[in-house]
């Protein structure tokens, strides 16, 4: 078993409870992971303590992306990727599908690589079809570790929105990936983020100081 990336996101904004970002994975997989992927890589570099999660957590399958580009003839429902994901990495896949810019629903056939669409695009129209393997972890991560890891994706995101508030629909691609429009509601998130940095630092010593003594890590 191997921990992917997918679990420790879907961990961090079941503390976030933010019913906007779990709208954007289940509108945009691709997207969203994409865009949490740069608040997990900083997440990494700050669960320093102990020392051997640092190299376990150095040991991972990094991201790939694909999509391929067509243009519709208002008669064709079903595409076909020139690229698959691998055999060994399709269960930890997501997919997002386009048309005229928007968001549609397709149907994927990983036997024929091909995606069905319910009804055809129109003549003209740019049909973009993509898949993202999201990544893992070479081992299965102790359910600690992920709980900590997922805490600091959190307060890697907070900072962010913090520092670059205005910036957040333009990363996230013209609104796919709205805060609540509530000042007083994203104000009072930020800082509870901000002021968990600390709390998490003290997570993370504390779980060293367990490991140590249980000789978690030998």
């Amino acid at each position: 078993m191997r921990t992917s990336f997918l679990e420790i996101y879907n961990m961090a904004i079941a503390e976030l409870k933010d019913p906007q970002l779990k709208a954007t994975l289940a509108q945009n997989p691709v997207m969203f992971c994409k865009v949490m992927y740069n608040f997990f890589v900083n997440a990494i570099s700050l669960f320093t303590n102990p020392l051997a999660v640092a190299d376990r957590l150095s040991k991972r399958d990094e991201p790939i992306y694909h999509s391929d580009t067509f243009t519709g003839d208002g008669n064709t429902t079903t595409f076909t990727f020139s690229v698959l994901p691998e055999a060994d990495k399709i269960d930890n896949v997501v997919y997002c599908y386009e048309a005229g810019n928007e968001y549609v629903h397709g149907d994927y056939d990983q036997t024929t690589g091909t995606v069905t669409f319910q009804q055809p695009p129109d003549y003209g129209v740019q049909v973009v079809i993509g898949w993202y393997y999201v990544g893992q972890f070479d081992i299965q991560l102790l359910e600690k570790e992920k709980y900590i890891l997922s805490e600091w994706v959190m307060v890697c995101w907070s900072e962010y929105v913090n520092n670059n508030r205005l910036d957040i629909d333009r990363l996230l691609g013209d609104g796919d990936f709205k805060l609540p429009s509530n000042a007083t509601t994203t104000n009072a998130k930020v800082n509870w983020f901000v002021v968990n940095r600390e709390t998490v630092t003290k997570h993370m010593s504390k779980y060293a100081w367990d490991a140590a003594i249980k000789k978690v890590y030998k």
